[in-house]
């Protein structure tokens, strides 16, 4: 931890909602409260309806930490499958779902690679209110 006593970190449990949390210089942290979280289901479409396969879908939560130029955030991605369904692991909170061909996944600590992504605006979606049971349709716009 760095003098000023000020660090973050992130923590990406199986089958719970990853969270961030922050660190001070004092022995005990406390007790990090996790929580289930809701897992979202989705699918990436072209602009007919039919799903694009192997690209990937990237989610960034809002909720981040900026300490001495090192950002702190939860980010995870998942690839599409062959008729373009997703399902993204547990999640709490706001965050940001985007479309591409690359993207980081913190919780393994890769880059997450596949196919050409199709032009998708970003989409903003709060799970705690989300319902759990209606997928997230991810389209391409026509032109």
């Amino acid at each position: 931890i760095p003098a000023e006593g000020k660090a973050a970190g992130g923590v990406y449990p199986r089958g719970l909602a990853p969270r961030l949390f922050d660190i001070s210089t004092g022995e005990d942290q406390g007790k990090i409260v996790l929580h289930s979280g809701v897992a979202l289901k989705g699918r990436v479409v072209d602009a007919s309806g039919k799903g694009i396969s192997e690209t990937v879908v990237g989610i960034r939560s809002t909720d981040r930490r900026l300490l001495f130029a090192f950002m702190t955030l939860i980010s995870t991605a998942v690839k599409t499958d062959e008729e373009g369904h997703f399902q993204l692991p547990p999640l709490q909170g706001e965050y940001e779902l985007t479309v591409g061909d690359s993207k980081p996944d913190y919780s393994r600590q890769v880059m997450l690679t596949g196919n050409k992504a199709p032009a998708i605006e970003p989409f903003r979606v709060n799970v705690d209110q989300a319902d759990p049971d209606k997928p997230v349709i991810l389209r391409v716009e026509s032109r």
